[in-house]
């Protein structure tokens, strides 16, 4: 099974505005007819996590918010991309990610046979990558720190911040995300983040939304390692560059990158395939 899937590409995406809508959280095997919706799960199953201490919601004495909202899917209309999500948790995801890839496919084969819906049985918490493109026309990608996917090479990703959907703007996690892990601040996008398309792991679910953008920083900010200096927590190890489409092209079908061989993470790898001759400089 291929290690990255597309729900969504440029040449669907481009053009039209995202929404993100009430949707669908993950089925229950054993209750199939348990309700689904977003505002039933935060109440019954997401809240009570909460008040019990099996989940954080960033409230202290809780560091992080262990709440996330769960892709439910894609529509497109001639006009605009909406993304339903329904209400789930880090621990789910995770343990999607750590579950036996076997388990997994026949958990898939569950969800279709009774939901009719090939994830309905996982987490597939809502994520956003982002991939910069320099003032030089050069993007720069590095190998992941930490333990979701070490060493996989991405742009800058992160979770999707869980509040009400119809309140919800990704472009504010999309600068968060940014600023925390290149740090770059949003009066330094030079143009609004071009939506490229949403991109999943075939076999867990896991996704993110991709999005490309132009910033106000020049290669040597990369380069000489001055990034390194503005970041809260290094969550990339050293950055590699791509100048121009026959390097990109060459990292994604050879795995190719500055002579060595490395693995990309899925929704960069989206982001990489959109990049257009006029975003690089050669």
């Amino acid at each position: 099974m291929s290690d990255y899937a597309y729900d969504l590409t440029k040449q669907e995406a481009e053009g039209k505005t995202l929404r993100i809508t009430k949707g669908l959280s993950a089925g229950n095997i054993q209750y199939p007819g348990q309700p689904r919706d977003f505002d039933w799960t935060v109440e019954h199953i997401i809240g009570p996590l909460v008040r019990s201490g099996k989940i954080g919601d960033g409230v202290p004495p809780y560091k992080w918010d262990d709440r996330k909202l769960r892709y439910n899917g894609v529509k497109v209309t001639d006009t605009e991309i909406e993304i339903p999500v329904g209400a789930t948790h880090f621990h789910a995801g995770r343990a999607d990610m750590q579950r036996d890839p076997k388990l997994n496919e026949y958990l898939q084969e569950i969800g279709l046979s009774v939901f009719n819906e090939r994830y309905a049985l996982f987490a597939r918490p809502l994520g956003v990558c982002v991939l910069p493109i320099t003032l030089d026309g050069s993007v720069f990608i590095g190998e992941r720190t930490g333990q979701d996917h070490p060493d996989l090479l991405n742009g800058v990703a992160g979770y999707v911040t869980f509040r009400d959907p119809n309140s919800l703007n990704v472009q504010e996690d999309l600068e968060r995300e940014l600023q925390e892990e290149f740090g770059i601040a949003k009066d330094e996008l030079l143009q609004s983040p071009r939506l490229v398309g949403t991109a999943y792991h075939p076999n867990n679910g896991e996704m993110d939304i991709s999005f490309l953008v132009r910033v106000n920083k020049p290669d040597t900010y990369f380069s000489s390692g001055d990034w390194k200096s503005h970041v809260s927590e290094r969550e990339h190890k050293n950055l590699a560059q791509l100048t121009n489409l026959a390097q990109v092209e060459e990292l994604l079908r050879d795995g190719l990158v500055q002579g060595h061989k490395r693995e990309i993470m899925y929704s960069t790898r989206l982001a990489l395939e959109s990049l257009a001759a006029s975003d690089l400089r050669g």
